[in-house]
């Protein structure tokens, strides 16, 4: 049970690493964007395309970054459904057992 658990912990965090990574690289991404947009010497209207631009990319990637996330939790989600339909069917198992033991021990048809 320790071992179960030391498991899911390990999972957990190693998401939360995960997402905390993407956070970060994507919030890299803008604030660098935006700060070499805001650094050139160009003119307001090309200025304002290059934002443009760089807003329509950002967006792009977020989507890309979003769905990602859905696909991992989706994953996340499956694994455990399967873990917990495993779960249910030793219990359920066990219990048919010891049913099967107490009533052998009564005398219990």
């Amino acid at each position: 049970m320790t071992n179960q658990t030391n498991e899911k912990q390990e999972e957990r965090e190693s998401s939360r690493a995960c997402a905390a990574l993407l956070a970060g690289v994507g919030l890299g991404v803008m604030v660098g964007a935006a700060v070499a947009l805001l650094w050139a010497p160009k003119s307001g209207s090309e200025t304002q395309a290059d934002l443009k631009e760089t807003t329509a990319k950002l967006k792009e990637r977020a989507d890309e970054l979003v769905e990602k996330a859905k696909e991992s939790g989706k994953r996340f989600v499956k694994h455990r459904e399967s873990e917990i339909e495993q779960a249910l069917a030793a219990g359920q198992q066990a219990t048919a057992e010891k049913k099967k033991e107490l009533e052998e021990e009564l005398g219990i048809s």
